[in-house]
C-alpha cells in the first residue's frame, strides 16, 4: 500500500504543479491583456486629441488666410495715395476711432502738422456730466493706444452752475502722432 500511496502522492504533486503553472500562466496572460487594453485606450485618446488638434490647425489656417486678406485690403486702401497720404488717413482713422469708441459730446481737431518725420494732429475731447470712472478709463485707454500714438497733453475738469443744476465738464487734450515712414 505504501507503493500505491507514493504513486498517488506523485500524481497529486504533478497535478498541483500543473495547477500552479496554469494559474501563473493565467495571471501573466491577464496582466498582458490588461496592459494591452490600457495601451489601446491611451492610443485612442491620443488619436482623438491629434484629430482635434488637426481640425483646430485647419481652422487657424483659415483664420490666418482671412486675416492676411483683410490686411492686404487695408494696406491697398491706405497705401493707394502714397506714403504721406496713408499716414494722414491713419491719423484721421484714429480720430474717427476716438469719436466712435469714447462718444464725446464735442470733438475739436486742428490741422495736420508735419515736423520732420513726425506727423501730428491736435485734438480735444469734451464730455458733459460723465461718469467719473468712465472718464478715467477713457484717459487711460487713450494713453494705451499703440499706433498711431495718442498722446494726452492735458486733462481739465470744471464745474459750472446752470439752470438744471451743476454741470461737470471734462476735457482731454492731446495729439495723434504718426511717422511719415509708417514706423514708430
Amino acid at each position: 500500500m505504501t507503493m500505491s500511496k507514493n504513486g498517488l502522492e506523485t500524481e497529486v504533486r504533478q497535478l498541483k504543479k500543473r495547477y500552479w503553472m496554469a494559474l501563473a500562466l493565467f495571471f501573466i496572460s491577464s496582466m498582458v491583456c490588461v496592459s494591452l487594453l490600457r495601451t489601446m485606450q491611451v492610443q485612442e485618446k491620443t488619436n482623438r486629441e491629434l484629430l482635434r488638434a488637426s481640425d483646430g490647425l485647419k481652422l487657424l489656417k483659415g483664420v490666418n488666410i482671412n486675416r492676411r486678406m483683410s490686411l492686404a485690403q487695408l494696406k491697398s486702401h491706405f497705401l493707394a495715395d502714397g506714403k504721406n497720404a496713408s499716414v494722414e488717413k491713419l491719423i484721421y482713422a484714429r480720430i474717427d476711432d476716438l469719436k466712435t469708441r469714447f462718444k464725446p459730446n464735442d470733438l475739436t481737431i486742428a490741422s495736420i502738422e508735419k515736423k520732420g518725420e513726425e506727423v501730428t494732429l491736435n485734438y480735444t475731447l469734451k464730455f458733459l456730466n460723465p461718469d467719473f470712472n468712465y472718464f478715467l478709463n477713457t484717459v487711460n485707454a487713450l494713453e494705451e493706444i499703440d499706433y498711431p500714438l495718442t498722446v494726452v497733453s492735458s486733462v481739465s475738469i470744471t464745474r459750472s452752475a446752470a439752470k438744471d443744476g451743476n454741470v461737470l465738464s471734462c476735457a482731454v487734450s492731446g495729439k495723434v502722432l504718426a511717422f511719415s515712414d509708417n514706423s514708430p
